[in-house]
């Protein structure tokens, strides 16, 4: 019972608060309405603005940054390739040299029996102090009591370097000499059969060399030059004479190399 008393007491007072802060609220608005229709100046207390918080940096609520991602740097240009260089122009061909002067050439084949006949030039072959080469075929005849032979000479005074002769001698072995100054092969080529020989003389160096079937066979330096005159005699009457046969005689006034020889063997070489 005392507790519905005092919920009915509490009720009526807040009646009594709730309509006396009514009154109130008219009365002032009355007066504040009568004092502008007064010209009266009512001062009403305002309160100041409140100045904005400053807060700390750090100090206040988390704001989620946004990161930006970076730019990709843009791809570096790939260089240019260089242009490749021009090659260099190829090195012309050495101009080929002039063949050598064909001094003599006696293309028939000469058959002699213990040289019963000679062939010469016809007029001065001149040799002495030039380069020169001698290229022909020869087949030496082997006999019983061959003392070996010339088959061609040049020059008319026996003397040393005066008188140019090649052939073969009592041993087979080939020979190239200007009297008592002369250059032999090592092997024999008395054996019957048709061989391809070349003799060559290089002026300036003094190197003779002897070719047998394209290949070099004897070389040596002469300790002179070859300073003969006279005519080209082949398959001379000499003591011992010449038994064989002789063919394709060439002299050309230049020295010549195997490839040379080779070439004048395959021109020359005689039927047979």
């Amino acid at each position: 019972m005392k507790d519905t008393r005092e919920q009915s007491s509490s009720l009526t007072s807040r009646r009594v608060w709730s309509r006396g802060r009514t009154a109130s609220l008219f009365f002032a608005f009355v007066i504040g309405s009568s004092a502008l229709s007064t010209g009266c100046t009512l001062n009403v207390n305002v309160p100041p603005e409140a100045e904005p918080e400053v807060v700390p940096e750090g100090e206040g609520p988390e704001v989620e940054r946004v990161v930006e991602p970076e730019p990709e740097p843009e791809p570096e240009p790939e260089p240019e390739p260089e242009p490749a260089p021009a090659p260099a122009p190829a090195p012309a061909p050495a101009p080929a040299p002039a063949p050598a002067p064909v001094l003599y050439g006696h293309s028939p084949e000469v058959s002699l029996s213990d040289a019963t006949a000679e062939v010469d030039s016809g007029a001065e072959l001149k040799l002495a102090n030039r380069s020169f080469s001698i290229v022909l075929w020869a087949e030496v005849a082997p006999k019983a009591g061959f003392y070996g032979a010339n088959i061609l000479r040049h020059g008319s005074t026996a003397a040393r370097d005066q008188m140019l002769h090649v052939g073969i001698r009592s041993t087979g072995k080939a020979f190239f000499a200007f009297y008592s100054n002369d250059l032999d092969t090592q092997a024999a080529y008395s054996d019957g059969q048709l061989h391809h020989y070349a003799f060559t003389f290089d002026h300036q160096t003094r190197t003779r060399i002897i070719y047998v079937d394209g290949e070099e066979v004897a070389r040596d330096v002469s300790p002179s030059d070859y300073v003969g005159s006279g005519k080209l005699i082949l398959a001379g009457m000499d003591n011992p004479p010449f038994d064989g046969t002789v063919g394709g005689v060439q002299v050309v006034g230049g020295t010549m190399t195997a490839a040379h020889v080779r070439k004048a063997m395959s021109r020359s070489m005689p039927s047979r």
